[in-house]
């Protein structure tokens, strides 16, 4: 439904006083199932002195201009979230820094192990920055004794879930607790609410048990999701 605003201004000079006009507006509303585009221009700052009708024009005029240029600010809050350089790079004023950590002593040789199980939070978005995956013990490790892989939604009996591409089948730590340092991604991971993210390892060639541990932490923050 669009509505068409008519203006015109009508003068009856009197009779009596000679010198006194009475303005009239005249409204017009058409249905015809198109809605103009919106004014691009800001409203006039010149009001018709003494007239009804220009004032109310140059309120419709203002509110119209008001919702164009709220609209005109989404548009180019959407279009930044994907401009390059990659503004994720730098966590926004709202986010929230979130670092789950896990650990567990190394299991049998050829099974896959949970390290860590991480739900993103309903109404938030998760931007994963880097990761920490850890050996600790007492002796060494040489490339290929365990495989570390996150994966998302592949909770047990799931069919959507899927590992996550560039941390599949890790075959060395990458990053330190001992050291205090971690492994930054070139460009954050997204992912969306309620996705369930997993660090796992499979034991290759390293004895059971204490003292031999895995660990992992997600490096990361929470930005709260924008409704449609």
């Amino acid at each position: 439904m669009a509505v068409r605003l008519t203006q015109s201004a009508v003068e009856f000079p009197t009779i009596t006083t000679g010198d006194v006009r009475v303005t009239q507006s005249v409204i017009e509303l058409v249905i015809d199932g198109v809605l103009p585009p919106p004014p691009i221009a800001p409203p006039s700052p010149v009001l018709m002195a003494g007239s009804s009708s220009g004032r109310f024009k140059c309120c419709v005029e203002t509110h119209m201009y008001q919702g164009t240029r709220m609209a005109e600010a989404l548009r180019q809050e959407v279009k930044r979230k994907t401009a390059w350089p990659y503004v994720h790079l730098e966590a926004p004023p709202d986010s929230i820094p979130v670092y789950p950590v896990g650990s567990i002593p190394a299991g049998p040789v050829g099974v896959l192990e949970v390290i860590l199980a991480y739900t993103v939070p309903i109404g938030f978005r998760l931007y994963m920055v880097g990761i920490c995956q850890d050996f600790e013990n007492g002796g060494a490790f040489n490339p290929g004794d365990a495989l570390w892989t996150v994966d998302q939604n592949a909770a047990a009996g799931s069919v959507q879930g899927a590992p996550v591409q560039g941390v599949t089948n890790v075959p060395f730590p990458i990053g330190s607790f001992a050291a205090g340092n971690w492994w930054e991604f070139e460009r954050p991971y997204e992912f969306a609410e309620s996705t369930l993210l997993r660090s796992t390892v499979k034991n290759q060639n390293l004895a059971p048990g204490a003292p031999n541990f895995f660990s992992t932490m997600f490096l990361g923050y929470l930005v709260p999701v924008l409704r449609k």
